[in-house]
């Protein structure tokens, strides 16, 4: 069964898994028009009363919403998720950087998470953004 918090609650590390938990899929993305990006690091942090990222620390269940970007995500526990994305012919904004599974037993909403950008670069290093990014969630459906 889930824990009661979101702290160490991740409905695949449960032996048998939780199978009253919906999987959501959140959809994160850059909200503001700073050109191209060559890199963003960011966090996804769940402020609701139960569920959890699916997958484990390095096997997060993610992908790159930029087809040609290299990109790694790191389900932190306690409700974080760490993810990042390379291109270096850029990445556009605004619009969508990744999808992640989120399980619960609860309904789970966009204003459950808030997304933190931890560092943004433009491609050309020589260059300077000409503002920061700003990301939140941009969609949340129920998987399939």
């Amino acid at each position: 069964m889930m824990a009661a918090s979101a702290a160490g609650c991740d409905s695949d590390e449960n032996d048998p898994p939780d199978v009253a938990a919906v999987a959501y899929a959140v959809t994160v993305g850059v909200t503001n028009d700073v050109g191209l990006l060559g890199a963003i690091q960011f966090d996804i942090a769940y402020g609701g009363d139960s569920g959890g990222f699916a997958g484990a620390a390095g096997s997060a269940r993610c992908f790159s919403e930029v087809p040609a970007a290299l990109s790694s995500f790191n389900d932190k526990g306690s409700g974080v998720l760490s993810g990042a994305l390379i291109d270096l012919d850029g990445i556009p904004t605004p619009g969508p950087i990744a999808t992640c599974t989120f399980r619960s037993r609860d309904s789970v909403r966009p204003t459950d998470f808030s997304v933190t950008v931890v560092d943004a670069s433009p491609p050309a290093t020589d260059m300077p953004l000409p503002e920061f990014p700003v990301m939140a969630v941009t969609a949340l459906e129920r998987a399939p």
